[in-house]
């Protein structure tokens, strides 16, 4: 008999069992449940938040404050030694010289040497932001719109520089007497760019060279200005970027490469078929698939109705009544060459990109892919590239498509022939000599240390899943197969489906209509992001208008932080950060709600009932009912919960195809479920109702993993193929019972297919079993641990 290991994963649990099954026979060797705290879960940690976050947090703050205390020790010790700054001893009577009033004196007259060190050390401590190239252009967010204020005031004051407008704001307070704290806040609470010190840095230097050219020469300026402004270079990542399934010693091309944006045309074109008003199919000779691609190749994406007029010029089909298979699932467009339409802007190349030789071209798309410093990109595009300033400012600022395709460019290479020739993909993965999907088996007796996931959860529990299945083989040798639990649905029914894909149509369609009106006056966003459009959908979705405090929201008000995308149930109490949770929010009322739901809102008297209900009262059904949620059950299985649970079971059957074993094959949640129903598994563990799973006992997991254990890839089937037929309830439509839904869906399939226990009085050998299991904890605190919180109290020298 084949010895199965059984899986059933979470995030806070692991449930196994080991079995013996052959056809009507088989044994339930041992089972076990393993339990330990997900990082959410953690004492340490702030609600909603991993204690790896909390760390990474503190770690930042204190790398930050070290490399900034040793950017102005090295400053310091290099203006004195050049006569800038004074000895030690001298320290304080150096530092309380008022900064802004050298910086502002210093742009037209002479000041000593110690003074312009003082302006120096001070540009030092305060230099401004500075964006890096791929994380977004610097006219996007608050930020810029925070420059872009202290830009206008400083030309409201004639102010040249940065510290000449704090210098004319400090003039202005001596004569009003305010406080030098406010003024202080007054020019520290601003956000700036780093280019504004740079500037002032320059002309501070040229004028006071003027004075003491001697000492400031054009050495010592290069090596001072490197001092101030120098800027780390963003550490390599390139680690994680994912290996090709075709060639494992290669890494994944980059979406935004010429190569891939060809391969995804042309794949594209290979799957398209027509067919006219009644159905029948319409060749597509070669000649129309090249007309086709020459559109795609100069557009980021390209209609259907558009390709259908290409065909229709061309004589290929009469009317725009004929059909495109990918029509049916509701698409409206194919993607085209997205990295040739940016660069074919009037902006960047214009028409005279597609004039150039491959060899150029590849060049400027892969300096825009892996150079992050903007000011190294202008420069190539001026010298090199012989673009003029306007197009050279447009090219440092821009971004490709991002993220990484599923081969490698060697594989692309190899693929590329056979798909121009006319073959699908799978086709050409196999004229090219390659096999896909095709399970490798492991070698290793025991599963080594997990790869290095960034998702703090999911790698926890491939630590707590080395230790159970380590711990298995070592007592009962190694498993034939190993079956895993994936959190996905079964196949759904054909109205389920249409309706699923109707929904993302919908979406699609709102998402492009708000990505098209951010372009346009007054957001004139040329590169909407995903925050933005969401800002932007939740702006029409509550008639523009906060629905807690019922201020206007203007168009103007976008990207200011004066209303901000806000959680209507918490985030750190719900996980919830779907956009059914998410509404705008006045940023000063967002600040008083703080970790309440809207109803909390009401009951401490930041809200009244009557006027919330009315400002809420064109807000979805959902987000209505969220509103007036009374009471919150914090230990529902959350979204987050379950996307990490998918994650997790993705991941995890990867890492178990290091064993030695035959195979390691997944099984399906909805499976689990209904098996447990049909064999009556359910029962063992009730409380009051029998059909109704007992989450409170933590034993449910390992009925979980017996049940995946007895999960052939031949029942799999039989289920998934009845429930094609029949549908599945969906479970994200509260406006209906899907339990009663599930509970037709149960009886119909125990009705269709008759699915016997794995062997005669199987469930009482379940219940023995799972009667005999002492679950496993893992110990979260140790006498090495911290003995209390942190505070800020430390020791004195008081008794």
């Amino acid at each position: 008999m084949k010895k199965i290991l059984g899986l059933d994963l979470g995030v806070a649990s692991i449930g196994w069992a080991l079995v013996e099954h052959e056809t009507d026979n088989g044994n339930i060797i041992a089972s076990g449940v393993r339990i330990f705290q997900s990082n959410q879960q953690r004492a340490e940690a702030a609600p909603g938040e991993s204690s790896n976050a909390d760390r990474r947090t503190k770690r930042s703050v204190r790398r930050q404050r070290d490399r900034r205390t040793r950017r102005k020790i090295k400053l310091y010790n290099h203006l004195r030694r050049n006569g800038l700054a004074p000895t030690k001893d001298k320290w304080d009577e150096w530092v309380s010289i008022n900064p802004y009033t050298i910086r502002g004196i210093g742009l037209d007259k002479k000041i000593s040497l110690f003074e312009f060190g003082r302006a120096l050390y001070h540009l030092n401590q305060r230099r401004g932001y500075k964006s890096n190239r791929k994380a977004g252009s610097d006219k996007e967010g608050a930020v810029s719109e925070g420059i872009s204020k202290v830009r206008d005031h400083m030309k409201k004051h004639n102010a040249r520089t940065i510290g000449e407008y704090g210098y004319k704001i400090f003039e202005n307070h001596l004569e009003n007497s305010v406080d030098h704290d406010d003024f202080d806040w007054r020019i520290r609470d601003k956000y700036t760019h780093r280019t504004m010190f740079e500037e002032e840095f320059d002309l501070l230097w040229k004028k006071q060279s003027e004075f003491h050219g001697s000492v400031l020469n054009g050495r010592l300026r290069d090596e001072t200005k490197k001092i101030i402004f120098h800027q780390r270079e963003l550490k390599v990542q390139s680690h994680l970027i994912g290996t090709c399934p075709l060639e494992s010693d290669k890494k994944r091309i980059a979406k935004a490469h010429l190569l891939f944006q060809e391969f995804r045309v042309v794949k594209n074109l290979n799957n398209l078929t027509i067919s006219d008003e009644n159905g029948y199919p319409i060749p597509l000779t070669i000649d129309d698939k090249n007309a086709l691609k020459e559109v795609l190749d100069k557009k980021d994406r390209v209609t259907f109705n558009q390709l259908k007029g290409v065909l229709k010029k061309r004589g290929t089909i009469d009317n725009n009544n004929a059909l495109f298979n990918l029509e049916r699932g509701d698409r409206t467009h194919l993607d085209g060459n997205r990295t040739n339409f940016a660069l074919s802007r009037k902006k960047a190349f214009g028409d005279e990109w597609f004039e150039l030789d491959d060899k150029f071209k590849n060049h400027v798309v892969d300096v825009l892919i892996h150079v992050d410093k903007p000011e190294i990109v202008k420069e190539l595009a001026l010298n090199k590239w012989k673009r003029n300033e306007e197009q050279a400012d447009y090219l440092s600022g821009m971004t490709l498509e991002k993220g990484y395709a599923g081969f490698s460019e060697k594989a692309i290479k190899k693929l590329l022939p056979y798909l121009t020739e006319g073959f699908e993909e799978s086709t050409a993965i196999d004229k090219a000599g390659y096999t896909l999907f095709k399970q490798k088996t492991g070698t290793k007796n025991q599963l080594p240390m997990p790869p290095d996931i960034k998702n703090p959860v999911v790698y926890h529990a491939l630590i707590e899943l080395r230790k159970v299945v380590n711990g298995v083989i070592r007592k009962y040798g190694m498993p034939d197969v190993i079956r895993v639990e994936l959190a996905r649905d079964l196949k759904s029914g054909y109205e389920h489906r249409q309706k699923m894909n109707k929904k993302m149509r919908e979406l699609e369609k709102r998402n492009d209509k708000a990505r098209k009106a951010l372009q346009n006056a007054p957001f004139n966003v040329e590169y909407p992001g995903y925050n933005d459009i969401i800002w932007y959908n939740l702006w029409e979705e509550c008639d523009k208008r906060c629905p807690y405090t019922g201020k206007s929201i203007p168009a103007e008000a976008f990207n200011s932080g004066e209303f901000q995308i806000e959680h209507i149930i918490p985030f750190s109490r719900s996980l919830d950060n779907s956009y059914a949770n998410k509404t705008l929010c006045e940023a000063d009322f967002n600040r008083k709600k703080g970790n309440r739901t809207p109803w909390e809102c009401v009951q401490a008297g930041l809200m009244d009932e009557d006027e919330m209900l009315q400002l809420i009262r064109k807000l979805p059904w959902r987000k209505r009912n969220k509103f007036t949620q009374k009471t919150i059950d914090e230990d529902q299985f959350l979204n987050r919960q379950l996307s990490d649970t998918r994650y997790i079971s993705k991941e995890a059957s990867s890492f178990l195809k290091h064993l030695a074993c035959d195979s390691v094959e997944i099984v399906k949640g909805q499976t689990t479920s209904l098996l447990r129903h049909l064999w009556g598994l359910n029962s063992i563990l009730s409380l009051e109702d029998d059909e109704m799973k007992n989450r409170e006992d933590h034993r449910h997991h390992a009925i979980d993993a017996l049940v995946v254990a007895f999960t052939s890839r031949g029942t799999l089937k039989r289920l998934s193929d009845e429930n094609k037929k029949i549908g599945m309830p969906d479970w994200q439509d509260q406006e209906e019972d899907s339990r009663q839904r599930y509970d037709e869906m149960k009886n119909r399939i125990t009705g269709r297919i008759k699915l016997n226990e794995p062997w005669e009085n199987f469930r009482k050998h379940v219940e023995y079993n799972v009667n005999g299991i002492v679950v496993s904890h893992k110990v979260n605190r140790k006498i090495s641990g911290a003995l209390h919180e942190e505070t800020y109290y430390g020791p004195t020298n008081e008794s």
